[in-house]
């Protein structure tokens, strides 16, 4: 009997010392928000089917009142995809910023030198080599075993440890979740541990050596949780401290890796914060101006399923799930992407390996992963000019130059922010202030784009060709600050805008030189169509000896060339004009820097405005410095 009482004795004495020992938690202070929650992703950009420009005449009297917004993009997949893939898949963990400890500082960022001339990627204007100085992820230096009332981590032997407050062993904290006091995620290889003290100080610790901390004490008791706004915040008596990264969506999860870098991930394991490097710059689908993603960080489409992620071997890449659907194609050894203040995203490794080509575009960039898959750059008002879908659109903030398009949901957009000239979806062409409509093009074919083609005239193309400015000449189609949108030629002079239509004649009569004049040998193609011909002279141009001697080239710059003005028939004008395009081997839909011939609006020296043939810019260097030179300016005394 004495013995069972002292085993009683015992028992009680040992559970009363546990119950003891055990510390209470302070009273928890409410979360407040912390950071605002990110703009919605912007409209998608796809790239449609390109219909064949068809001849037809744009409908008079609008049809259709533009829609505010469009809703949904074209589908159109690259013609023309790369033909190997990245070289380094990604894990389903991947590192913050590749592994290794670096004292709880990064090293400095790769010095980004100037590209050279025969640097990889198709580029024009070269990345810029200056990062801001805010880019570098920095953090507090290394602490050290320094007294608890300088905030630095304490390493307490375990046996003076209350044993009711230890967990099992976790390595990561979900939202929601909560760390008492004395409780700790452990990386997987049991090396390093991230523990919130009894003091409220949390800290990140090599064996038992401290190499993060909060820098902060919440007062005692307390806890760290994963909020719901996907900010990390510690709580104790007082607010101690956040990672700032509220408003980067939800189902985060903080993960004590086996580098050493306690990371938090979003729900598509886009990394928003980490132990050493802070925050990341990374929403969960987009990447601002002067941010960047070091090796293994990706941007995350909001459905989950698109990834655009910095490879460890320099490549970046696009995912739909484990398959990539585009790649940057040259690698250069980790270094990081940055979206530079000059709009040009760039890559650096151990040396520069790619940019979008995009500098000069202004500034207050966005690269967006969106849940088209599409990777897409935005202007600050909004105008994609980068895709991974479809490359550099041609689109600046304000401008649309010869050759390039707009695909629906784009827009050009005036420097103050105020109008857009918008493609809708449905095909209408219009141009908004704000959310007002102030002109249309008034018919549409169902998706399709706009282009302002080789020779100058605004198209619109769909299901059908639904429009057109009708001009000839066109360099630059601009979105101005007064609301008009306007198409300048080469010298400046207005030929098209949005309140006041077209400056030219319909149908000028054409200015030929060769052998499209009255008598000559093809003057029969054209001569039933023909009702007048007027001699006359075209300024600033010259006559070359084709090297056959059967036809003459009509190059710019001279002192002028004669020949004859050509007036159409009005019923079959666009079917001349069709077939004379196709003798000179000129196609309007095309840039004119590969074409033999560009048809041009020019005005003849008697003041008449016609369509002149003159020699395309790269076959006119050819022309001159090889063939002979007409020095009369007239074919028929050649």
């Amino acid at each position: 009997m004495a013995t069972g009482l002292r085993r009683f004795t015992t028992t009680a004495l040992a559970a009363i010392m546990l119950v003891a020992g055990a510390p209470t938690l302070a009273h928890a202070t409410p979360e407040a928000p912390t950071d605002v929650t990110p703009e919605a992703p912007a409209p998608e950009v796809q790239a449609p089917g390109e219909p064949t420009p068809g001849p037809g005449t744009p409908e008079d009297a609008p049809t259709d009142l533009p829609t505010q917004l469009p809703t949904d993009g074209p589908t159109q997949s690259p013609t023309n995809p790369p033909t190997d893939g990245p070289t380094d898949l990604p894990t389903n963990e991947p590192s913050e910023q590749p592994s290794g400890d670096r004292s709880a500082a990064p090293e400095d960022p790769p010095s980004e030198p100037e590209p050279v001339d025969d640097a990889p990627g198709p580029v024009t204007e070269t990345p810029t080599t200056e990062a801001p100085a805010s880019e570098a992820p920095t953090t507090t230096s290394a602490p050290t075993d320094t007294a608890a009332s300088q905030a630095s981590p304490t390493e307490t032997a375990p046996e003076s440890e209350p044993l009711a407050t230890v967990a099992a062993v976790r390595h990561e904290l979900r939202t929601g979740e909560r760390l008492a006091p004395n409780e700790e995620l452990t990386s997987p290889d049991g090396r390093y541990r991230a523990r919130l003290q009894t003091d409220g100080n949390f800290a990140v610790f090599d064996g038992a050596r401290p190499i993060w901390m909060t820098g902060d004490q919440a007062g005692g008791g307390g806890y760290v949780v994963v909020q719901n706004d996907g900010n990390i915040g510690v709580y104790g008596s007082r607010n101690a401290w956040a990672s700032g990264t509220g408003g980067t969506g939800d189902g985060h999860r903080l993960v004590m890796q086996d580098d050493g870098n306690l990371v938090l991930y979003t729900t598509g394991s886009a990394p928003v914060w980490s132990s050493k490097y802070g925050r990341t710059g990374i929403t969960r689908t987009s990447l601002p101006t002067a941010t960047r993603l070091w090796g293994n960080q990706a941007l995350v489409s909001a459905n989950g399923r698109y990834r655009a992620l910095l490879q460890t071997d320099g490549n970046f890449a696009v995912y739909d799930g484990s398959r990539p659907t585009w790649w940057s194609g040259d690698t250069g050894g980790g270094g990081h992407l940055v979206v530079q203040d000059d709009g040009n995203i760039g890559v650096y490794g151990s040396r520069w390996t790619w940019a979008s080509g995009t500098g000069g575009t202004g500034d207050g960039h966005r690269l967006v992963m969106q849940d088209d898959g599409n990777l897409v750059l935005y202007t600050v008002g909004e105008a994609p000019v980068w895709a991974s879908k479809h490359g550099r659109t041609g689109i600046s903030r304000t401008t649309l130059t010869r050759g390039a398009r707009l695909w629906g949901g784009q827009a050009l957009v005036s420097s103050n922010g105020r109008y857009r000239a918008l493609l809708q979806t449905d095909g209408n062409f219009a141009v908004y202030d704000g959310s007002r409509p102030t002109w249309w093009s008034g018919d549409t074919g169902g998706g399709g784009y706009l282009i302002l083609q080789g020779d100058g005239n605004i198209g619109v193309y769909g299901s059908r060709w639904t429009w057109a400015s009708g001009t000839n000449g066109g360099t630059r189609l601009v979105q101005q600050n007064d609301g008009n949108l306007v198409l300048y030629d080469a010298g400046g002079g207005a030929l098209w805008s949005s309140r006041h239509g077209s400056t030219q004649p319909p149908t000028p009569p054409v200015f030929t030189y060769g052998t499209l004049r009255p008598g000559e040998s093809a003057w029969g193609r054209v001569s039933n169509d023909v009702t007048t011909t007027r001699g006359s002279r075209m300024a600033d141009m010259s006559l070359y000896l084709s090297a056959d001697r059967s036809f003459p080239w009509g190059v710019e710059g001279g002192s002028g060339i004669a020949g004859d003005l050509l007036y159409l028939k009005p019923a079959s004008y666009g079917e001349v004009i069709a077939r004379m395009d196709a003798y000179e081997r000129y196609n309007p839909a095309l840039p004119p820097d590969n074409q033999a011939y560009v048809r041009s609006r020019r005005t003849a020296t008697d003041g008449t405005q016609s369509w002149v043939y003159v020699t395309g810019p790269r076959q006119a260097v050819y022309v001159r410095q090889s063939l002979p030179w007409i020095s009369s300016g007239d074919w028929k005394r050649r």
